[in-house]
Parts: C-alpha cells; structure tokens; sequence
C-alpha cells in the first residue's frame, strides 16, 4: 500500500509462482490519478520485487495491459518490460466482447 498523510494512493499485488513460464503474476497495480508521475508506480513494483526475493523466489514477472491502454505501456517501456504477446482478452464479466491485452514480461526487474 501507498499512502499520503491517511490517504491511500496506491496499491499492488503480485502472486509468486503464478506460472511456469513467465513467473510471478503482478494481478494489479493502482495509483490515484492525482499521484501518478510522483514515483509511487515505481516504488510499488520495486516493492513487490523486493519481497519475491525476500521469498527467495525468482524476480521474474508479468502483468496484462489493455493494447488501448497507451500511457501504462510507455511506463512499463521505461522501466524495461518487455511486450512478449497480444491476445484477445474476454470481457465477458465485463459486459460482454473481447479487447486486446499485452503480456508484459521483466525477466530479471533491476528497478
């Protein structure tokens, strides 16, 4: 969690030896929209990295990004993601359609 004076601005979420293949799964990371640019992004997944190692497990890990989400794959670019795929993504809890998601790979994060 990420927090200002009481305020909570930011969250993130990774699960370890999520997949055999692409490793740990970060399911999800959040900063207010009136933060973002400040670091906390940053300082989350290097958080989230951290304590895969603390675990001592591999550092290695992925996230799903919306194709239309342009302003999270530039961020994702400069912290050295790479993006391994796109698939379509089922929206069916979500009302229904399919958009496209790209896998975003860190094989060893040296944020």
């Amino acid at each position: 969690l990420a927090r200002e004076a009481d305020e909570l601005v930011g969250f993130v979420c990774i699960l370890k030896k999520y997949d055999e293949k692409w490793g740990a799964y970060l399911d999800n990371l959040h900063v207010a929209k009136k933060t973002q640019g400040s670091g906390i992004g940053l300082e989350l997944m290097r958080r989230a990295v951290d304590w895969l190692r603390q675990q001592n497990e591999s550092p290695q890990f992925y996230l799903w990004v919306f194709a239309a989400n342009v302003a999270a794959q530039k961020f994702y670019d400069k912290l050295g993601g790479i993006a391994a795929e796109k698939v379509p993504f089922s929206l069916e809890k979500h009302g229904g359609g399919f958009a496209e998601a790209l896998r975003y790979v860190w094989k060893n994060p040296d944020f």
